[in-house]
């Protein structure tokens, strides 16, 4: 498997999104539109990994109200992030990036933790707030329940969901925040 294209719909709040994942290593590139507080919106996003599965970069663009936000990250050899490029040390020992505008980011986390059926890891992400692009950590934890269902639990706010994943990892099913169109 070489490429991957996806559309999600969001269900929580108006939105659509287009991404492309491409492996060896993994970039997930994706584009959308969003109804933001009932203020149309725009974003776009892409993250490269290297061939372990660790996030390395990631660059997003929104747009709101006629209001344009960029962010770069960049992963260092020592595994610190830059920032815009500047380091940033409340970021250091974040492992994963998690883009609250797609369940894209999920993928990383769950392809890089490669669970086995009854297992949990905890991890540190970069959380990318929308549409605003701050940057801070936000510890989370994975289980794989079965095969294609992993729970996903935000270890700050409890916040829970099962999502039902594919068979490379992209979500198919965030209830109550996402479907992939077919």
């Amino acid at each position: 498997m070489q490429h991957r294209d996806v559309m999600w719909q969001g269900e929580a709040f108006p939105e659509m999104e287009y991404a492309s994942f491409d492996w060896d290593p993994l970039t997930i590139s994706g584009h959308g539109v969003v109804l933001w507080q009932s203020t149309p919106a725009a974003f776009r996003y892409i993250i490269q990994t290297d061939a372990a599965g660790i996030s390395r970069t990631f660059q997003a663009w929104t747009k709101k109200g006629g209001r344009e936000r960029h962010v770069h990250l960049v992963r260092g050899d020592d595994g610190g992030w830059l920032r815009d490029g500047r380091k940033s040390e409340e970021l250091q020992g974040c492992e994963d990036l998690d883009f609250s505008l797609t369940p894209a980011t999920n993928t990383l986390a769950i392809r890089r933790l490669n669970l086995r059926s009854g297992e949990t890891a905890r991890l540190t992400a970069l959380w990318i707030t929308s549409p605003d692009l701050e940057v801070k950590p936000l510890e989370q934890q994975y289980e794989r329940i079965d095969a294609v269902t992993y729970r996903y639990i935000s270890l700050i706010s409890g916040f829970e969901a099962l999502l039902t994943v594919d068979d490379a990892g992209i979500v198919v099913d965030y209830p109550g925040v996402w479907r992939q169109v077919r």
